[in-house]
């Protein structure tokens, strides 16, 4: 087990000890596991936690936002085109949004390679990062239009488990919302 302190001259100073006044000239506060070189006497040693959606759209991309991203960006988009049994295919007119079957597929599957090279790729997409926001901008609308025509067939549908199928939108506009975000911060980087 390590101790984090901090040495001033030949005396060690723990984390939860205070320094005295003016022991540091430049004071550097690090996150939990990295050690603090210094503290100020007012600073707290704790740091302020982000709220969730400074979390959401910040700079920092972590592996569970990742994980989501792949899950709810990519592969439920695509189980829900195929097993898709009312909302853009049906017999006759049953389906919710059948005319616009065409369009949905076309914007679907270029949303999806789109979402798949800016997860794998990312930063390195340079250029490309502001047509990729703009194109992640106008799907993550269109996800929650969906999302919110099919929430009271999604609501109903989760008494046949098959339902939760349909909050897929609704979370897509989430994923999609997010990475146009930092796609757009990306493209800003680049022309700076």
């Amino acid at each position: 087990m390590e101790i984090d302190v901090v040495r001033e001259s030949q005396r060690f100073y723990y984390r939860f000890e205070e320094l005295p006044a003016g022991a540091c000239e430049a004071p550097t506060i690090h996150y939990h596991d990295i050690p603090i070189n210094c503290l100020m006497e007012e600073s707290p040693i704790t740091v302020p936690r982000l709220g969730f959606w400074q979390r959401q759209f910040g700079p920092n991309v972590t592996a569970k936002q990742k994980s989501f991203d792949w899950t709810v960006g990519v592969l439920l988009p695509l189980i829900c085109f195929l097993f898709d049994p009312i909302v853009f295919r049906g017999g006759g007119n049953q389906a919710i949004l059948g005319k616009y079957q065409w369009p949905a597929y076309f914007l679907g599957f270029v949303s999806i390679v789109a979402m798949t090279a800016w997860l794998l790729w990312g930063k390195r997409l340079k250029w490309l990062s502001g047509w990729l926001a703009g194109l992640f901008f106008v799907g993550s609308g269109i996800s929650l239009f969906v999302g919110l025509i099919l929430l009271p067939f999604s609501v109903f549908g989760i008494l046949m488990v098959i339902g939760f199928l349909g909050f897929t939108p609704l979370f897509s506009s989430i994923t999609y919302l997010r990475n146009g975000v930092r796609a757009m911060r990306t493209a800003s980087e680049v022309q700076e």
